[in-house]
């Protein structure tokens, strides 16, 4: 039996473990999102981040879109957790500046 072509695209369809998967096909990998969700905002989910992102890499070479559409919902998933609880420590680190700026006492003598 040959392959399944697809209508729409008039390419074939995977039909096999490990055959080719268009590019048209693979999701995103959301890697630029997730090193700058792990460099600049809050790295230990960050990590977990890029590790689903390198996922959907490798999902998707080995034939398997829907561990790489899984993966690539993780990527985003985790990318923007991070950027969300960076932003919130970074504004809460502000406020308690903010409030606390009277108690803190620095005494420079030059």
């Amino acid at each position: 039996m040959g392959p399944i072509w697809n209508k729409v695209r008039d390419e074939p369809t995977r039909y096999t473990y490990g055959s080719p998967v268009p590019a048209w096909r693979i999701p995103s990998d959301y890697f630029i999102l997730a090193v700058i969700s792990t460099v600049l905002c809050f790295w230990p989910i960050g990590i977990f981040a890029l590790w689903k992102s390198r996922e959907v890499y490798r999902s998707s070479s080995r034939g398997d879109l829907d561990g790489a559409w899984q993966a690539s919902s993780s990527a985003r998933f985790l990318s923007w957790t991070a950027f969300v609880i960076g932003l919130a420590i970074l504004i809460i680190s502000v406020v308690l500046i903010i409030v606390h700026h009277d108690e803190i006492d620095i005494d420079i003598d030059v």
